[in-house]
């Protein structure tokens, strides 16, 4: 066991007192794709409370999670240096650095299963109010075969809107709608995808609310989540964000295992697009927990907005809602009636 003692980076002075520190993890020899539970293990001194832990889970120098306990899983054989940090009162620190080893699977099972890929198409990709819309999968299983495919098509969370590799359905109003798909693959592993599809008017109507004119964000933003399924929690795989130029995204991230509170990005007009640029949120393509929530909103000042929310859970895809912000508000609300 090698356990490093250091202060933390940009602590004003050294701390009074040395907290003693260790972690365990289990399982102990963990495969890549397995779920590992770091727990800690700290001895501090009597009347002295921990304010915080703070976990370096894939040895890149940065906080991935907070908390006693924190949850990882590999993609690939090796050696990974994890530390935990943890304040206290007084001014009192601790540091605990170890090194966990990734191993193939060992004896007769054979590689490791990869999980599939959920993905999907859909036509027209910009639908009228009551024009079909052809849903297309285009998920694959790198080292298996796809055993079930199950849509949501109403946005209720529920994949229970029929099955297979192809869907139909078309849409009565004019607004945003979110559509799922969930595949399962021949050994057990469920991933899943999460997109937003815009049903559009009769070109150039105008969008009204109370009586006045309003202008939606156009194009209107859209907001695609893709992850795996897993005991532990969901592995977000992509999030990503495509926004007119000139917007702000700001996202939002409450619960355990979450890497930061708030993030905000700003949407540049650049040489490339003069319409709309996607924005990769990767610091939350990882693992969250059941009860996490992920809030996105995209605005622009004098313009309706689009807000989504994440609310995660065990066992089953995120619960995803999407409404709208109107102008010189926070406050998510239906978006107006084109």
């Amino acid at each position: 066991m090698a356990i490093a003692l250091a202060i933390a980076p940009g602590a004003s002075s050294a701390p009074n007192k040395v907290i003693p520190l260790d972690f365990s993890w289990s399982p102990t020899a963990p495969t890549p794709g397995q779920v590992v539970t770091f727990t800690a293990a700290a001895s501090p001194p009597s009347g002295v409370a921990i304010r915080s832990y703070d976990w370096d889970l894939n040895g890149d120098g940065s906080i991935d999670q907070h908390g006693a306990t924190a949850a990882w899983s590999y993609r690939a054989e090796g050696t990974v240096t994890v530390r935990l940090h943890v304040t206290g009162d007084g001014n009192r620190a601790g540091d605990a650095v170890r090194t966990v080893s990734v191993q193939a699977a060992s004896g007769g099972g054979g590689p490791v299963p990869v999980p599939p890929v959920a993905s999907f198409t859909f036509a027209p990709s910009a639908p009228l109010v009551n024009q079909p819309v052809q849903f297309s999968s285009t998920s694959s299983d790198p080292d298996g075969s796809l055993v079930e495919e199950v849509w949501d098509l109403n946005g209720d969370g529920n994949y229970d809107n029929g099955g297979g590799a192809t869907a139909l359905r078309s849409f009565a109003d004019a607004r945003s709608y979110v559509v799922g798909l969930r595949v399962k693959d021949n050994a057990g592993l469920v991933s899943f995808d999460s997109q937003t599809l815009t049903v559009a008017p009769v070109p150039g109507a105008p969008v009204t609310a109370q009586g006045s004119e309003l202008r939606l964000l156009s194009p209107f933003p859209v907001v695609r989540m893709t992850g795996r399924i897993t005991g532990r929690g969901t592995r977000v795989r992509l999030l990503r964000v495509k926004a007119p130029v000139r917007t702000k995204i700001t996202v939002r991230c409450s619960g355990r295992s979450c890497p930061f509170r708030k993030q905000v990005r700003a949407v540049p007009s650049g040489a490339k697009s003069r319409t709309a640029v996607t924005v990769r949120v990767r610091r939350l393509e990882r693992l969250l927990l059941p009860g996490v929530r992920v809030r996105v909103y995209v605005t622009k000042r004098g313009e309706v907005g689009k807000y989504t929310r994440f609310r995660f859970r065990a066992g089953n895809a995120p619960v995803r809602t999407d409404r709208c912000v109107l102008p010189g508000s926070w406050t998510p609300a239906e978006c107006p009636v084109l």
